[in-house]
């Protein structure tokens, strides 16, 4: 529940205003003495905190999920492992897990999705058959996505052409990327580069969502050319 809605609650008459306190007291974080939960990002951001899997002591991890399903409503973790999905599940049997991006999920009642759309940009490398925007959308509808939610951009060769060549799409689809919010969603070594891009093409308010890179042996590979990358990006770009 956000803060809006509780106060229409308490305003109603529906919350008392000792349950909006107890609501409260947990803000902006609460510490279970293994992990500090971050209550407040949902406010900050609009998306509530991401579990980071990998590593996490199994007496803690499902306690964590717990914790962060019941104050959100939802939760979902990365970089996760099919034997830590089987944890999670003992204690939220409705998660579900994609053993491809490694992500578990659930979520209490079905998500509302009213007015959001997604770019999905990227044009076709060397070598490849369809272009990065249409392997998504195949991907997303396989997943149950909505087509006419999705927006593909097939003609962006780099970060940059991403944001300028997304921005039209966006503005055709009713979102102001100078003033609302725009959630970018890629790889977890790449979200810093991108957010200073995107403020670079104007965008006002980015939201970056990391995804995990599925593959782990090229982890150290990918860092390290992101890290050429960020350098030629504040010199030269």
């Amino acid at each position: 529940m956000d803060i809006k809605e509780m106060l229409r609650q308490v305003q109603s008459g529906v919350m008392t205003i000792e349950a909006a306190e107890a609501e409260l007291k947990d803000l902006p974080y609460k510490d279970l003495g293994y992990a500090k939960l971050d209550y407040h990002r949902k406010l900050r951001s609009g998306f509530p905190e991401t579990v980071f899997c990998q590593g996490k002591p199994d007496e803690y991890l499902g306690k964590i999920f717990q914790e962060l399903y019941e104050r959100n409503g939802e939760v979902m973790g990365t970089r996760a492992d099919e034997r830590q999905y089987q944890l999670v599940k003992e204690v939220l049997p409705e998660a579900v897990y994609d053993p491809i991006s490694r992500i578990i999920q659930a979520r209490k009642g079905e998500a509302k999705r009213e007015g959001c759309v997604a770019v999905l940009t990227g044009g076709t490398g060397y070598g490849e058959e369809i272009s990065e925007a249409q392997c998504m959308y195949d991907y997303l509808t396989e997943y149950g996505v909505e087509a006419d939610r999705l927006i593909l951009e097939d003609r962006a060769s780099n970060t940059a052409e991403n944001f300028a060549f997304s921005w039209e799409l966006l503005t055709e689809a009713g979102v102001d990327p100078a003033e609302g919010r725009v959630a970018v969603v890629t790889n977890d070594f790449h979200i810093a580069r991108s957010e200073l891009i995107a403020a670079r093409e104007g965008y006002g308010d980015v939201a970056g969502i990391p995804a995990p890179l599925p593959w782990v042996h090229l982890e150290i590979n990918y860092t390290l050319r992101e890290a050429f990358a960020m350098v030629k990006t504040f010199l030269f770009d």
